[in-house]
């Protein structure tokens, strides 16, 4: 292990909480990633067992680490916990090795059947077009899925019926909510006002996203110790002058009341009706992944 690399990755990985701040509909969209592992194993465990009753191994995929994605505000807000332990965590998730997802344990073993009998796993596992089901959004946007394949058919056992709508639902009100606060009047010209406070600070960015933009560039760039190091110093620096500059110019609370007029303007008696059914849909899976689990 080369010296540079232990002083870049010196910087240990946080137990993240999420950034405070708005989520839209109280954050329908963004489960616990403790919640989210626990029920992606016993979802995993129950495909497992579907695909041996139909004649076929299958080796449960690990979940994807979430821990920072999850602690990540839709927003791109920053706070000044988050901005000192961890600056925008571009860093430390590419150092943690955890970025992606996880390697897929069947991969070696479909490679060693022959082409039949590998599009026969697949149809057990994915399902056919045949069974395929279409849902149209309240957006106007479609999901389609299969219905017969041991993917669907753990997911439906342990999540429910309608489990794909009414998440693929959610998450389409949750980004028509962002949509609409990033492109209130009030919102940009709080922006506006955070970049001239980044400006003096001596960074220019236009948006939010600049500085992350910024700092992903200058890490793929870096190839060797010393300018890993730097980019990681230079991330915690933005971010904390990131974090200082949005207090100041009260942009969390400016988001807020962008969001709460958002979601009074699309919420409508279906969208509490599909959250509540969402929200005890989640409850209830995430009881029975820990008895799946623990078994």
């Amino acid at each position: 292990m080369e010296c540079g690399r232990v002083l870049v990755g010196a910087r240990p990985r946080p137990a993240l909480s999420p950034v405070p701040g708005p989520r839209p509909f109280g954050g329908i969209s963004y489960p616990d990633p403790a919640e989210q592992r626990l029920v992606h194993t016993a979802t995993e465990i129950m495909v497992r067992d579907c695909m041996r009753a139909t004649g076929h191994d299958y080796q449960p995929v690990p979940a994807a680490d979430l821990t920072r994605v999850s602690a990540a505000n839709p927003y791109a807000l920053l706070d000044t916990a988050h901005a000192h332990a961890d600056g925008y965590g571009i860093v430390g998730e590419a150092l943690s090795g955890s970025s992606g997802s996880p390697p897929n344990p069947n991969k070696a073993a479909l490679a060693q059947l022959s082409k039949p009998d590998r599009e026969k796993w697949e149809v057990a596992l994915t399902g056919t077009p045949r069974h395929r089901r279409t849902v149209e959004l309240s957006d106007g946007g479609k999901i389609m899925f299969n219905t017969d394949g041991c993917l669907h058919t753990a997911r439906r056992s342990l999540l429910g019926d309608d489990w794909d709508r009414l998440s693929a639902q959610a998450e389409s009100n949750t980004n028509q909510v962002i949509a609409r606060v990033t492109e209130a009047a009030t919102v940009k010209s709080a922006v506006t006002d955070w970049s001239s406070c980044m400006k003096k600070a001596g960074y220019e960015y236009a948006d939010l996203q600049g500085p992350r933009g910024d700092i992903a560039d200058r890490w793929q760039a870096a190839t060797t110790s010393e300018t890993r190091k730097s980019v990681a110093q230079f991330e915690l620096a933005v971010a904390k002058a990131d974090s200082r500059c949005e207090e100041s110019v009260r942009l969390a609370d400016v988001v807020r009341s962008a969001q709460e007029q958002a979601e009074a303007e699309l919420t409508t008696p279906g969208v509490t009706a599909d959250h509540d059914a969402l929200r005890k849909a989640w409850t209830s899976a995430k009881a029975h992944a820990a008895t799946i689990a623990g078994a």
